[in-house]
């Protein structure tokens, strides 16, 4: 058995220094799980105001904020950028729909004239991997009051620039020195320092370098996060699991050809987690400010009144982590602003003009195939129906469309006509099938409830039964 040397009962000065070594330790640990805990208790405080082109790392950063928490965010603005500023709005809005948010205000802020990034189309439709259209939310164009009064309020605002800087520009230009009210602005970019000159540098900087210029001299609180390219970032979204929305549309956009090759890599999102201090990160010592434009940076000058912090992250394998856990926690559904949903007899009878069974019949299985699939229905889910197509029976194919949202207009439901009970099967783009059979008996309880109170009647009983004594159902 291993014995230790014991320490004497009367302490002498090495016993002493040993003690004292302790409690040292001891001490600067407990300080810095505390100050770890205040730091993150700061950034939940502070509301985000967050400005968006919403490319592709956009569509990241705002995943892994959302899984952070939703009640950081203040609003959401886009901005001309990578996408356009109104096909970022919508893919914004159909990000925060499929994820259940929709209690954060959306604008859509500045939008300029000239030439698009040449990988303008990709963002726009986000590689293919496009989420659904706006249904209920909208953005508002009227932005610059509502976020001024946000940044004017007595609530610290954080401001994260994840797309180029005209918004800020604009905010600047109509309400000279808001920036400064700030807590800080933050913003990702390459920073190089060769021969005693520091330059910064990324495509959101260069795109609208005149806005940029303003917003650098404007004297706000910067902090530009050194982010350097990794090649990792394939490597990184391959390696997530398959069980978030978050995740399975990263894996998507990842696996998709991208012939531009412009959005394989972690600038926003990197960002992100380290405005929110979900990372360690370090400020330099020295405070910069900005002296003048290069060709593709823009040159800074340490000085102690400078309004410019370069922030590093210490630890990417913590970082890249870190934005992992976040992707694969789901987003909390966060909101309450669906509108009182319309009786179902009401709503059935608007589309398709009476409360028949046989549209009753269809709606219940659409719906039923919504449940079974976790699907919004609409988009991203086909319908393949099998029916006659001669009334009543032929009604249930009204009801599936109105049940599940796959409709002829959008090219997502096919009818194959069938002498049969009605059937359907249903797939989404996650791979789900789902198979509704009508069950042998039915036609027969449906002619018998006619023959006591008639077609709605039949209808309304057929709408009130539970669902396995209608239908066989097979995943």
């Amino acid at each position: 058995m291993r014995r230790y040397p014991r320490l004497s009962m009367k302490l002498g000065d090495t016993a002493v220094q040993l003690f004292a070594s302790i409690a040292f330790f001891v001490i600067i640990s407990i300080v810095a799980d505390a100050a770890a805990t205040a730091h993150e208790k700061t950034m939940r405080s502070n509301n985000f105001i967050v400005d968006t082109d919403m490319g592709l790392d956009d569509v990241r950063a705002v995943m892994a904020l959302l899984s952070y928490d939703t009640e950081c965010i203040a609003s959401f603005v886009t901005v001309e950028g990578s996408a356009s500023a109104g096909k970022a709005s919508d893919n914004l809005i159909g990000l925060l729909e499929s994820v259940d948010v929709d209690d954060i205000p959306i604008y859509i802020g500045s939008r300029l004239e000239g030439a698009a990034p040449p990988w303008r189309k990709t963002a726009n439709n986000l590689n293919g991997a496009k989420f659904p259209p706006p249904r209920e939310l909208s953005a508002d164009t009227l932005w610059l009051e509502d976020i001024s009064g946000a940044i004017f309020s007595d609530k610290p605002i954080r401001y994260l620039a994840l797309g180029p800087l005209s918004n800020l520009f604009s905010l600047e230009k109509h309400y000279p020195h808001i920036l400064s009210k700030c807590d800080a602005v933050w913003l990702p970019a390459e920073v190089e320092n060769r021969h005693g000159t520091t330059v910064i540098r990324s495509w959101n900087l260069s795109w609208d370098e005149e806005s940029t210029k303003t917003v650098l001299e404007s004297g706000a609180k910067i902090v530009v996060v050194d982010i350097e390219r990794n090649g990792t970032a394939k490597e990184i979204f391959s390696s997530l699991t398959d069980t978030t929305v978050s995740t399975r549309w990263i894996k998507k956009t990842a696996s998709n050809p991208d012939k531009n090759n412009r959005h394989i890599f972690l600038y926003d999102e990197l960002t992100t987690v380290a405005a929110i201090g979900k990372t360690s990160v370090r400020l330099s010592d020295e405070s910069y400010k900005f002296v003048r434009s290069k060709k593709g940076g823009f040159v800074l000058e340490s000085t102690p009144e400078g309004n410019i912090r370069i922030a590093s992250i210490t630890d990417y394998a913590d970082a890249v982590t870190t934005l992992k856990r976040l992707w694969q926690t789901p987003i909390a559904p966060h909101g309450h602003l669906k509108e009182t949903p319309i009786p179902t007899a009401t709503y059935i009878k608007a589309f398709h003009g009476h409360l028949g069974p046989y549209v009753v019949l269809g709606f219940m299985a659409g719906k039923e195939a919504l449940k079974a699939t976790h699907s919004h229905g609409h988009f991203g889910i086909d319908a393949e129906v099998y029916s006659t197509r001669k009334p009543p029976r032929s009604c249930f194919i009204d009801g599936v469309q109105l049940g599940s949202g796959c409709t002829l207009g959008k090219n997502n439901i096919t009818v194959h006509e069938t002498t049969g009970v009605p059937r359907v099967t249903f797939r989404t783009v996650g791979g789900s099938i789902f198979s509704v059979t009508l069950k042998g008996n039915v036609p027969s309880i449906i002619d018998s409830l006619i023959n006591v109170g008639g077609v709605e009647y039949a209808g309304r009983k057929i709408l009130e039964m539970p669902v396995d004594s209608l239908f066989i159902l097979a995943k």
